[in-house]
């Protein structure tokens, strides 16, 4: 049976380079969202997003894969079990993030720092999100998603802060698992 070039076309135009987890095991994974270098069509765990442009699919990457996104995302997220986020399709309409399609000048600012730094940002090797503390390569996307929100990356009470909210965020069961490797990585960290 042939299939209509209709339908080919709304399959194709479903197709992107950006994708959303919406099963996030905090424990094991180091993506909310991850992108590749062709189009692909999403599946049951990685929805494909549909961006404006990819300057806003690199800002929402950076934010999404930042401990801001980590925290939003674990609040938002529907956790049936340790270490998930888990989220319905419908429900990702509804997360909240920076809005990255205003016409102004924040914005504007936002997206040219998010241009700047994506591409460095992207080949680094991230740990999962449960040992943001001491994952050096994500404390880079952190900063960068900082000035991205207005916030001096340089500034000391802001990086105290985000160290803080790192530590916060791995120290929830929810976000850790009680597994043991991220127990004793925070325990070791605190000594």
């Amino acid at each position: 049976m042939p299939v209509r070039a209709e339908k080919v076309t709304d399959l194709n135009e479903k197709r992107s380079r950006w994708f959303f987890s919406r099963n996030l095991d905090q424990a094991s994974q180091a993506l909310a969202i991850a992108h590749t270098r062709v189009p692909a069509h999403g599946g049951r765990a990685w929805n494909a997003l549909q961006v404006a442009d990819d300057a806003v699919g690199k800002a929402i990457a950076l934010f999404y894969n930042s401990i801001f996104g980590a925290i939003v995302r674990h609040a938002y997220g529907q956790n049936t079990q340790d270490r998930r986020a888990s989220m319905q399709i419908r429900a990702t309409k509804g997360i909240p993030c920076p809005d990255f399609l205003a016409d102004s000048t924040a914005v504007r600012r936002a997206l040219q720092i998010a241009e700047r730094e994506f591409d460095r940002l992207a080949e680094l090797e991230l740990e999962p999100f449960g040992f943001c503390f001491r994952d050096e390569h994500r404390q880079q996307i952190d900063l960068v998603a900082a000035e991205m929100l207005g916030l001096d990356p340089e500034d000391e009470h802001i990086r105290d802060l985000l160290q803080r909210y790192r530590l916060l965020y791995a120290s929830e069961p929810n976000v850790n698992g009680r597994k043991q490797a991220i127990l004793q990585a925070l325990a070791q960290h605190e000594d």
